[in-house]
């Protein structure tokens, strides 16, 4: 179950890296150029699948693309 979390929070986060992209209309090369990072780490990120990445990492492709990030700490583990 563990597992299943942590894909599901990949994908989701992929999903709106992507999406962000996507509305700016940047391509992956321009992100890594913007972000100063590398098309394979652009890559990483936008795959549905693999590793949660670190929030510098996506703050920085977040930051590439103009586009803001929040991170929202709840006590209530059901709130979203």
């Amino acid at each position: 179950m563990k597992r299943q979390a942590k894909n599901a929070r990949k994908r989701a986060i992929a999903i709106e890296l992507r999406a962000l992209r996507d509305t700016r209309g940047l391509s992956q090369t321009e992100v890594a150029e913007i972000g100063g990072m590398t098309l394979s780490m652009i890559a990483r990120l936008e795959a549905l699948t693999g590793r949660v990445p670190r929030l510098e990492l996506i703050e920085s492709y977040v930051q590439a693309c103009g586009g803001h990030m929040a991170l929202h700490i709840s006590r209530d583990r059901f709130e979203r």
